[in-house]
């Protein structure tokens, strides 16, 4: 991979809902295999920021590219063509209670059901690269939240995605389980030779990125190394890192 390569690339991205301002002129580059983490205070637009890269948003104004593509200017096959390459974590994971876990994967990855040998032995693998043996075929209701994660990242991996989107993958978790999917997703940018934005709040693990953005008011406030945000000065970010750094509710059992 050419890390010079730029994989998204953001000029001047509005977006308002009910007249209100989310998103008011995002400019931002992130070059291939840097693994960024997005933050910010609730509402500041981290969310709707990650959801325009996949077009699940479209903006009101400005440019996204991915790869050099005008995402503004696809639709219909071209569209889904593109959103294959580019992996999507929900903070909810987003599976469907009534398929398996196997039939969520499948599904993801545009596969027909019943799904081919090779086709099991890719969700198989995916699933054991998680730490998830022999699971596919049970269903949701059956998983704690951490597993229910790591089943969506191992889904998003089957599409063999070159950009990985995560929003929120360690919410709900306690410290132990969060560290270990904030370790997981810098195994897989690292192996997989991936992009990754991850927008969170877990500030405890920031370190392991290359770098943070971080979100105020619709605009970017910070765009630096991990270092460099916790050594400002700056009052907003000084305050937001210190109620970061609070103890949230956990899921147990997670």
């Amino acid at each position: 991979m050419n890390r010079t390569e730029s994989v998204v690339s953001l000029v001047n991205l509005k977006k308002q809902f009910e007249g209100r301002s989310v998103l008011a002129g995002i400019n931002m580059e992130v070059h291939a295999g840097e693994l960024v983490a997005l933050i910010g205070e609730s509402g500041c637009g981290k969310s709707v920021l990650i959801k325009h890269i996949n077009a699940l948003l479209r903006p009101d104004s400005g440019k996204i590219h991915i790869q050099g593509t005008d995402l503004n200017t696809l639709h219909g096959e071209k569209l889904k063509m593109l959103r294959r390459r580019i992996g999507m974590v929900f903070q909810n994971a987003a599976l469907f209670d009534s398929m398996s876990i196997a039939e969520n994967m499948a599904l993801a990855a545009h596969w027909p059901q019943p799904v081919s040998a090779a086709q099991a032995q890719e969700i198989h693998f995916a699933l054991h690269r998680m730490g998830l043996e022999n699971i596919g075929h049970l269903y949701p209701s059956a998983l704690s939240g951490g597993m229910k994660k790591r089943v969506a990242i191992a889904r998003a991996l089957v599409m063999k995605p070159s950009l990985m989107l995560y929003d929120e993958p360690t919410t709900g978790l306690d410290p132990p389980r969060a560290a270990a999917i904030t370790e997981l997703i810098e195994m897989l940018n690292w192996e997989d030779d991936l992009t990754s934005i991850v927008v969170t709040h877990d500030l405890s693990r920031i370190a392991a990125y290359d770098r943070v953005v971080m979100l105020q008011q619709g605009r970017i406030h910070f765009d630096g190394p991990p270092a460099l945000l916790l050594s400002s000065q700056d009052k907003s970010i000084k305050r937001f890192v210190q109620t970061s750094s609070a103890p949230v509710p956990i899921e147990v059992n997670a």
